[in-house]
């Protein structure tokens, strides 16, 4: 497996479905927030299975140098398998190689928090609420 940059409309269409699937039906949030005017221009990622099915996405868009790595998921009988370490280092990767920034920062639900521990992400800043949820900022420097 291994996790792509979208390019065409299939592969762009397929990141929305894992995102719906995971924000919108599973965790119940609003479809007006889980997209957004960000997606015209982030960088949209995506991993297939071996059936080429869809089975995580993530989104990164750079702001005021800063990297910033949003929607991250995968879907529910794919978990722990480490196709969301797969997704973070493909984006972190891109990061280094296509853009200026020294420094990723994300929001993290406070039920993926271990996630990004695990993988050098510091939180800062106070817990926060979004569409009812608990998040954490966390950054991470790439340089």
């Amino acid at each position: 497996m291994n996790c792509i940059i979208c390019k065409t409309q299939k592969e762009i269409v397929d990141n929305f479905y894992v995102r719906h699937q995971v924000f919108v039906k599973e965790f119940e949030i609003p479809l007006n927030y889980e997209t957004d005017l960000y997606d015209t221009y982030a960088v949209l990622f995506l991993v297939y299975n071996t059936e080429n099915k869809p089975i995580g996405a993530a989104r990164f868009r750079v702001l005021d140098n800063l990297g910033i790595i949003e929607r991250v998921s995968v879907l529910k009988n794919y978990r722990n398998q480490g196709i969301g370490e797969l997704i973070m280092k493909t984006i972190e990767s891109y990061a280094i190689d296509h853009s200026d920034v020294n420094e990723i920062h994300l929001g993290a639900q406070l039920r993926a928090f271990s996630f990004y521990k695990r993988l050098n992400y510091e939180p800062f800043g106070e817990m926060y609420f979004e569409v009812g949820i608990e998040h954490k900022k966390m950054k991470k420097r790439i340089r």
